[in-house]
């Protein structure tokens, strides 16, 4: 699995994992009732993390437009200097996740498996 639960008993180790293999962190999370938020990390990573953080975020802006996700919902997001930070309908954080995992490997050089 390439993303964990922030509840999980297993995020630790998934966190020194994904330092071990060299890959991006993402972690899913509860975020009021409809919501989940996912985080990903790869400050630890060779990358331009301004482009990361632009890239992420207009293809986030698309996917808030497209599921007509209200601004208030999520406009304090886009005021964070770095985009790490995606609030996602609850149903969709999984595969969510698992893309943008994909996404970064991609954008970064490094193979998703």
């Amino acid at each position: 699995m390439n993303f964990t639960y922030r509840d999980s008993k297993m995020q630790k180790t998934h966190w020194e994992q994904c330092e071990k293999r060299r890959v991006p962190y993402i972690e899913i999370s509860d975020d009021q009732k409809h919501y989940k938020r996912i985080f990903y990390d790869v400050t630890n990573l060779p990358t331009d993390l301004e482009q990361i953080s632009e890239d992420v975020k207009r293809l986030y802006r698309a996917y808030v437009d497209f599921y007509l996700i209200p601004p208030g919902d999520v406009e304090r997001l886009f005021d964070e200097y770095y985009f790490f930070t995606l609030l996602v309908k609850a149903e969709h954080a999984d595969t969510l996740a698992e893309q943008l995992f994909i996404y970064l490997c991609g954008r970064i050089g490094l193979s998703a498996s």
